[in-house]
């Protein structure tokens, strides 16, 4: 991988996200897994097909909010039971 896509993937110190022992899965504080390594490769390729490309915090902020039943604001919850259908 480049230099660019491993600064693209690192995770700031402070956040509450993060890669997993083996970085084959990002979790959260509590261990659950957010996103495993193939997804993110399958939705980052999506994302790298556009532009401009969004930050990878903010990626996994959506993909957090999404799955991992925590207390969503109102367009998330929306766009939760959208993506289960």
């Amino acid at each position: 991988m480049s230099q660019r896509g491993q600064y693209y993937l690192m995770l700031p110190a402070t956040e509450t996200l993060r890669w997993s022992k083996g970085c084959d899965a990002i979790e959260d504080a509590a261990g659950r897994t957010v996103a495993l390594f193939e997804e993110l490769e399958a939705i980052l390729g999506g994302i790298f097909a556009t532009s401009p490309v969004p930050a990878f915090l903010d990626v996994l902020r959506i993909l957090y909010f999404l799955r991992c039943d925590t207390p969503c604001s109102g367009a998330f919850a929306l766009l939760q039971a959208a993506c289960r259908r």
